[in-house]
């Protein structure tokens, strides 16, 4: 140990030296080392919850979701706000539900306001406005009379780089 000791006093100033070299390309390095930020990726591909995400990725190409909300806006505002998010690279198509998306549900019936599957017969008016007058849903998408909140969702995962970026795009 004391000959160990006598080399680092000996030597003291290559050491520093040595020491700050190497902090220094440490530093730089460190801008070039891309960060993994997918908790996903580090999961066993058996674990339920990495099937469940191949399970959205297969079935939806959906990696994620995200719920924002957005207090002090009109329904015209809304709308607005929500076709911009939905113009977003990441954002699925048709990957924005809101509570004015429901409107759309009535679109899907004929003239009649009808929608046949087979046998059956669904009256799509009487089913939006069952939908949009139940309590649950109401309080899902408006919880306040001045917050709306948006469901989106994305083709990357949620923990990914891109899906922060498509987080910082809805803010502003």
């Amino acid at each position: 140990m004391e000959k160990f000791s006598n080399f680092i006093v000996k030597n003291k100033l290559w050491i520093s030296i040595a020491f700050l070299v190497l902090t220094i390309i440490s530093l730089v390095c460190l801008f070039f080392v891309p960060i993994n930020s997918d908790i996903i990726s580090y999961l066993p591909d058996d674990m339920t919850t990495s099937e469940g995400y191949a399970f959205l990725k297969k079935t939806f190409d959906m990696e994620s979701d995200a719920i924002v909300a957005v207090k002090g806006a009109t329904k015209e505002q809304m709308k607005e706000i929500t076709e911009k998010m939905q113009k977003l690279e990441g954002v699925r198509e048709n990957g924005i539900t809101w509570y004015g998306t429901l409107d759309n549900f009535a679109e899907m019936g004929d003239e009649n306001g009808e929608l046949n599957v087979g046998n059956i017969h669904i009256n799509v008016d009487e089913l939006v406005n069952q939908i949009k007058n139940n309590p649950d849903v109401k309080k899902l998408f408006c919880p306040k009379e001045d917050i709306y909140t948006i469901m989106v969702q994305m083709s990357v995962a949620s923990s990914t780089n891109e899906a922060s970026s498509i987080l910082k795009q809805t803010k502003k």
